[in-house]
């Protein structure tokens, strides 16, 4: 296995190591890209975490996660504030979903329709999470098992970086190590960590096919090194994690819709799975009613626990719910304020039967 770190680095046997130009110097502004506006920006809110780790578990179904082999994740669910019904963009497709994960804007909007190794010199033509937390000051970092996402690493916006020089790698345990390693010796404040096993699998012998099901299970061991890291660094618990993915599948495919032009919800629906500092714990978001979690809201729920602000405009909003002493249910009024008129029962009295059952 082969990593490439562009920019400067150094060779250790089949790694290129991490690179971190201009040392602990404050970040500058990332450049635009060519033909970008820069938007008119949210204020910035007061930080609720001083670090954010994006885990991006490719192709990864709600469902499956659930069935597979994967202890480090159910575990961190008692710590967390969830939904197995997030949703992602309409492409539903490797990268295009992920950048809007990190833009908060749909691809119509960031300008990567394509899902292959970017040309030089093509970056999203809005900034990521990543390149907003480096312009205020924070290191980041990039470290994914699929070589199409240099195109998340602008020159002079990122920090460390770790990407296969594979279209689609295995080593999701490699890629990990990489991640830790930086977390250890330089605890960067924002980073995505990108586990590309489980889509691979997926294409290969199938979604939910006992293969995926291993390969969930070795994501999730990837996903423990990382966390682990974090504690040793002493950094956990100012962190927000955010465990996600840029789409489901079925069969050996994925995409956005079906024949018949339904909509293929087994490709478009993923996991939202968030911890940190004041995030409510063992909670289901599925139980908010008014709430709908979209994987642009990854974008601005960093953005805002980062103390960064928020483009206007974007599609993204912060998920503030998952804030612990947040009200989520309204309070049912007393029965002498109701309006009969309107009020109604959500259960029908069963009847007394007549007649046998």
């Amino acid at each position: 296995m082969r990593w490439i770190i562009p920019g400067l680095g150094l060779l250790f046997g089949a790694y290129i190591g991490l690179s971190h130009p201009g040392a602990l110097a404050q970040a500058t502004a990332p450049a635009p890209a060519q033909g970008v506006v820069p938007a008119a920006t949210a204020p910035a809110t007061q930080a609720r975490a001083k670090h954010a780790v994006i885990f991006s578990i490719d192709g990864c179904r709600p469902d499956v996660l659930l069935r597979a082999d994967t202890p480090i994740i159910h575990n961190l669910l008692k710590e967390a504030a969830f939904t197995f019904y997030a949703e992602t963009t309409d492409i539903a497709i490797t990268l295009p979903s992920h950048t809007s994960m990190l833009t908060g804007v749909k691809p119509a909007t960031h300008g990567i329709n394509f899902n292959s190794d970017p040309p030089d010199g093509v970056y999203p033509k809005v900034p990521t999470v990543l390149e907003i937390a480096h312009a205020h000051g924070l290191t980041t970092g990039v470290f994914s098992t699929k070589s199409k996402f240099t195109v998340f690493t602008r020159p002079n916006t990122i920090d460390y970086v770790a990407i296969s020089k594979e279209s689609s790698s295995a080593d999701d345990i490699g890629i990990a190590n990489k991640a830790a390693e930086a977390i250890k010796s330089h605890k960067p404040g924002a980073m995505l960590v990108h586990f590309g096993n489980n889509d691979r699998t997926g294409h290969a012998k199938g979604w939910d096919s006992p293969e995926q099901l291993e390969a969930l299970a070795g994501a999730d061991k990837s996903v423990g090194i990382v966390l682990q890291a974090l504690k040793d660094a002493g950094i956990y618990n100012d962190t927000l994690i955010i465990i996600s993915a840029d789409h489901g599948g079925s069969g050996t495919n994925h995409g956005d819709k079906l024949q018949n032009g339904e909509k293929d919800w087994r490709s478009r629906y993923i996991p939202w799975i968030a911890v940190g500092p004041g995030v409510r714990k063992n909670y289901d978001l599925t139980n908010v009613r008014s709430l709908a979690i979209h994987t642009e809201d990854t974008f601005a729920t960093a953005c805002y626990f980062l103390g960064l602000p928020i483009p206007a405009g974007i599609d993204g909003k912060p998920v503030t719910q998952i804030i612990a002493n947040r009200n989520l249910v309204m309070p049912v009024p007393p029965a002498s304020a109701r309006n009969p008129a309107t009020t109604r029962n959500l259960v029908t009295p069963i009847q007394p039967a007549t007649t046998p059952r």
